[in-house]
C-alpha cells in the first residue's frame, strides 16, 4: 500500500521522478495541486514522456497541467457533443413512433420490458425515485400493466 503524501511530499516524490519545477515553481504547484487538481491525475500523464535510468527527461510540472487543461477540454467538448447526438437519436426515435400508424407509444415500452427486463426494472426504480418526478403532478409516473 502506497503512503499518502503531503503537499511537500509529492513535490519531493515528482522531483525525485525527475520532474522539474522551472516553468511553475514549487509553491505554485503545490496551490495548483490544492485547488485545481489531484496529484494521482496530473502524475499520470507523466508516462507520455521520456526516461532514463528512472528519471523523466525534459519534463516540467507546467507540461502535466497543460496536459490536464486539454484534457479537461476534450472532456467539455466531447460532452457537449454526445448530448447533442443523444438528442438528436431521441428526436428521430420519437419521430418514427409519431409517424408510425400502428405504434401507439405503450408497444416500445412493452418491448423494452420483454426484451430487456433488468434495464426495464432499472429504469422504473430510477424513476420511481426521482425527486423531479416525485413532486407534485409527476409522482405517479410509469406506465399501467393493463395497457401494456
Amino acid at each position: 500500500m502506497k503512503p499518502k503524501y503531503t503537499y511537500p511530499q509529492m513535490i519531493k516524490h515528482m522531483k525525485d521522478k525527475g520532474i522539474r519545477f522551472e516553468l511553475v515553481s514549487e509553491p505554485d504547484a503545490i496551490q495548483m495541486l490544492a485547488t485545481k487538481n489531484y496529484y494521482f491525475k496530473l502524475t499520470s500523464y507523466r508516462k507520455n514522456f521520456h526516461q532514463i535510468d528512472g528519471k523523466y527527461e525534459n519534463l516540467d510540472f507546467a507540461y502535466l497541467t497543460d496536459l490536464a487543461s486539454i484534457d479537461m477540454q476534450l472532456r467539455r467538448y466531447l460532452l457537449g457533443i454526445s448530448l447533442d447526438i443523444e438528442h438528436g437519436i431521441k428526436t428521430r426515435i420519437i419521430d418514427l413512433i409519431t409517424k408510425d400508424p400502428e405504434e401507439d407509444g405503450y408497444s416500445v415500452v412493452k418491448d423494452f420490458s420483454t426484451f430487456n427486463q433488468r434495464g426495464y426494472d432499472q429504469t422504473m426504480k430510477y424513476l420511481k425515485r426521482n425527486d423531479y418526478l416525485c413532486q407534485g403532478q409527476f409522482k405517479n409516473v410509469g406506465f399501467r400493466q393493463k395497457e401494456m
